[in-house]
């Protein structure tokens, strides 16, 4: 399988150099990279002198890395939505059978590839998958892991799995480039952590588009994230994510984490799968079906919602979603440990505590 790589870079070096390094220890698969190319985003105006002299550095590691890397260099600072919207400019030229994306703080465990290999070799014959990861639940023991070795976890931003690394086949890129292109038309100028300015433009003119689409959305969606899980509603297709991990995020500062964050989430904890199985589990048409169903009906209950977690709204919690998931869908139990994993431990008080779906709420329109 011939793939295209891509990769996201601002002002982490340190981050940067990792993900270069285990880019090219990769064994034991037999994808050929077809060419690989490099966003590095420019300086901001009130940190010029501190991100000239970080992407300085980024971009002498992306020149000394003895690999033909093509360097696509921003002289002025586009931000998060800016750098990625080139990088989907590029994804739609690609010709690739498969493509390969990677924010720079991302390091990968030298089975990665192989992992992805089998899983986009899935996507091909599996019309119901869009993005696959294997960066897998990071937070997970490896105890977890190795019980749960050939399970998949839905990817998306709004379950607590986030979109540091993905791939997808050709034909999935292709659909998915017009929808998250067209989104970026809406918020391409919004900035790192720190310099938030025009939210107020940027969020009316994205619910709009959202509105357009029918969705009910009430809430400030305006990161590169949310447009992946939107062309997912859209195209009808499930991002999925190993369990076990395969990768490891090194991003202690950045748009979305402070060293604080980054430990609070337990991702300083993160031990990599010391073994890949022979293959991923492959689910059935009926649990493709129920997924597919969870999925939507929890992302619009939370759309819905906004950010009230106030457990009587009579739709989908996250708790509640992630219960019927693991014990109703895959057969695992779930337990505490999950739920932190998740993120989740927060919104309830024990196990015991979250509620079945009810068969009405997963069974009503969600848009």
């Amino acid at each position: 399988m011939k793939v295209d790589i891509f990769i996201l870079s601002f002002n982490r070096p340190d981050c940067l150099e990792k993900l270069v390094s285990s880019l090219f220890k990769q064994k034991d698969h037999t994808l050929s990279v077809n060419a690989i190319q490099c966003f590095q985003d420019g300086p901001r105006k009130l940190h010029l002198g501190d991100d000239t002299r970080k992407i300085k550095n980024c971009i002498q590691i992306i020149q000394t890395s003895g690999a033909p890397v093509t360097l696509h260099i921003s002289e002025k600072n586009l931000g998060p939505n800016g750098n990625c919207q080139r990088v989907w400019q590029a994804i739609s030229q690609s010709s690739a059978d498969a493509v390969l994306f990677f924010e720079d703080d991302l390091e990968l465990s030298p089975l990665y590839f192989s992992a992805m290999e089998t899983l986009l070799s899935y996507a091909e014959t599996c019309p119901h998958i869009g993005m696959v990861s294997a960066h897998g639940m990071l937070p997970a023991t490896l105890d977890k892991q190795r019980a749960r070795k050939t399970g998949l976890i839905p990817m998306a931003y709004l379950w607590g799995v986030h979109h540091w690394g993905w791939g997808a086949i050709h034909t999935t890129a292709e659909m998915m480039a017009p929808i998250v292109l067209e989104y970026f038309k809406y918020c391409k100028k919004v900035g790192y952590a720190g310099d938030m300015n025009g939210l107020d433009i940027y969020v009316p003119k994205v619910n709009g588009w959202m509105h357009q689409l029918g969705f009910y959305q009430d809430w400030p969606m305006i990161g590169y994230d949310a447009s992946y899980d939107l062309a997912g509603f859209l195209l009808n297709k499930i991002h999925i994510n190993t369990y076990a991990c395969y990768a490891k995020s090194t991003g202690t500062d950045g748009v979305s984490f402070s060293e604080e964050s980054f430990r609070e989430y337990g991702y300083h904890k993160t031990v990599l799968m010391d073994a890949m199985p022979h293959s991923f589990e492959k689910l059935s048409n009926t649990q493709w079906l129920q997924l597919k169903t969870l999925v939507r009906g929890y992302h619009s209950s939370w759309l819905l919602r906004g950010l009230n977690t106030d457990h009587e709204y009579h739709g989908i919690t996250r708790p509640e979603a992630l219960k019927y998931y693991y014990e109703t869908i895959m057969g695992w139990s779930l337990d505490e440990d999950d739920l932190a994993s998740h993120h989740f431990h927060t919104l309830v008080k024990g196990i015991e505590t979250i509620q079945p779906i009810s068969a009405d709420v997963l069974s009503r329109p969600h848009f």
